[in-house]
């Protein structure tokens, strides 16, 4: 059975390839993290382990009337729905996995950047599939896989992640993390990933 570190310092572990994969930057902050995620989607997102409910309360204060900042907690949530922050992700998890020398699949454009790599999988010149990774360490994390509409349940998926693999296994890589969608999970779980903990992110929203 794979050794698991403790759950602070696998999210630690994970973020520091996250933010490798998308040239962003992280600091410490309200007992967790704060990465400066600068996206569409969001300007921050604050990360907790297993918090206390005052824990959870101090962090949602931070999120309060802001709907591009996130909170995600890894791990047991003390109550189900946190005051002044509304569901964003529903049913996720962190998993980890231990690679191997996985012989690289046909069709998979992998592409890299010192630690960074990234790969495609095209169809008549359209993009079926991508995803990319980063190696930090003995860890490859790996981040941003998906499928087109259009071409999902074609083993598409399967294929880069298998490429991505291969390229991080070449750099050193031994472990792998990601945080798996509820959507995403039936893919890891039959590439032999297995799940650590419950994963919840919450926005801030302003009061109507």
């Amino acid at each position: 059975m794979m050794y698991t570190p403790p759950l602070p310092e696998l999210l630690e572990r994970w973020i520091q390839g996250w933010c490798l994969t998308r040239g962003i930057v992280s600091e410490r902050a309200a007992n967790g993290r704060l990465v400066h995620v600068c996206a569409e989607t969001r300007v921050a997102e604050y990360f907790v382990v297993s918090p206390t409910g005052e824990e959870l309360d101090q962090v949602a204060k931070l999120a309060n009337g802001r709907t591009d900042v996130w909170v995600t907690v890894l791990g047991c949530l003390p109550k189900a729905q946190p005051d002044g922050l509304a569901d964003v992700t529903y049913d996720e998890r962190m998993m980890m996995t231990e690679m191997g020398s996985r012989t690289p699949p046909d069709g998979i454009e992998v592409k890299s950047s010192h630690l960074v790599a990234s790969a495609a999988a095209k169809v008549n010149g359209d993009t079926a599939a991508r995803g990319q990774v980063a190696v930090t360490g003995s860890d490859a994390v790996f981040d941003r896989i998906g499928t087109e509409y259009a071409f999902r349940r074609q083993g598409f998926a399967g294929r880069i992640m298998i490429g991505l693999e291969h390229w991080a296994v070449s750099q050193g890589a031994e472990t792998g993390l990601l945080m798996a969608s509820a959507e995403g999970r039936p893919l890891y779980d039959s590439l032999g990933w297995r799940e650590i903990a419950p994963l919840k992110t919450f926005r801030g929203h302003r009061s109507k």
